[in-house]
C-alpha cells in the first residue's frame, strides 16, 4: 500500500460497476521525491534499513538515493555507520527489487497480466528471465494460471521455433494430461500422436521423432 505504480489500461463504462480503469498491466514504479524515497525506506522493506538508516541515507543522497543504491552501491559507505557487511546485504536487496521490476515489466509486454505474471515471479524468483527464455513450457508445471497455450504464445514470442523439439516434447506432455483430465490411464501411442500433431499443427515425423526420444530419455 502507498507504492506508486504504472498503469495501462483503458476506461470504460460497464453495465455494473461503472466507469472504469480496466488495466492490462501493472508494474511497481520507485518514488522519486525525497518525501516518497524517505517512506520507502522507512517501511523495513529492504533487508538491511530501517528507519535511522533511511533518514541517514535521504540526508546524505537526496532524491538521488534509489539510483545510488541501485546503480553505484559502493558510495553507501560515505554514510555514516555503514561498514563492507551492510553495503553487502543492501546491495543484495536492491538487486533483487531491480530484477523483480525488470521481469515483470518484460513478463506483461508478453501479454501477460499483472496476476499471472507476480505468481511467476514468486515462483521462480530471480531465474524468472532465465526460464522464460529457455524454457517457457515448464511454467505449466509449476505456476498455476499458465496453461500450453499461454506457454505456447511466450515461446513463440521469445523465438522458439514452431518445429523446435522443445515444444514438440511439451505439445506431447499436454496431450498427455489432457488424457488423465478425460479419465485414462492409458494411451496407446498412435493416439497420443494424433492429439499432438492436431493441437501443434506441426509434422506429424517430427513429432513421431520427439516422441521416441521422449521415451529413450524416459522424458
Amino acid at each position: 500500500e502507498g507504492d506508486p505504480i504504472c498503469i495501462s489500461g483503458r476506461f470504460e463504462d460497464h453495465a455494473k460497476y461503472g466507469h472504469r480503469l480496466l488495466v492490462t498491466s501493472a508494474h511497481p514504479r520507485l518514488p522519486a521525491t525525497e518525501a516518497g524515497i524517505r517512506r520507502y525506506l522507512r517501511s523495513g522493506r529492504i533487508k538491511g534499513i530501517g528507519p535511522k538508516l533511511a533518514e541517514r541515507l535521504v540526508n546524505h543522497f537526496g532524491d538521488d538515493t534509489l539510483r545510488v543504491l541501485e546503480d553505484d552501491p559502493g558510495r553507501v559507505l560515505e554514510v555514516p555507520g555503514v561498514g563492507s557487511r551492510r553495503l553487502k546485504e543492501l546491495s543484495r536487496a536492491f538487486a533483487e527489487g531491480k530484477q523483480q521490476r525488470e521481469a515483470l515489466v518484460f513478463l506483461q509486454g508478453l501479454g501477460l497480466g499483472p496476476a499471472v505474471s507476480g505468481e511467476i515471479w514468486r515462483r521462480l524468483g530471480a531465474d524468472t528471465l532465465g526460464r522464460i527464455r529457455t524454457d517457457p513450457y515448464s511454467l505449466t508445471d509449476e505456476v498455476q494460471g499458465v496453461g500450453f497455450a499461454t506457454a505456447d504464445r511466450i515461446a513463440s514470442s521469445v523465438g522458439i521455433e514452431a518445429e523446435d523439439p522443445l515444444r514438440l516434447a511439451a505439445g506431447l506432455r499436454h496431450g498427455l494430461h489432457q488424457a488423465i483430465d478425460q479419465g485414462h490411464v492409458c494411451l496407446p501411442a498412435p493416439a497420443l500422436l494424433e492429439r499432438a500433431v492436431e493441437l501443434l499443427g506441426s509434422q506429424p515425423d517430427n513429432v513421431r521423432a520427439a516422441l521416441m526420444e521422449a521415451v529413450a530419455s524416459e522424458a
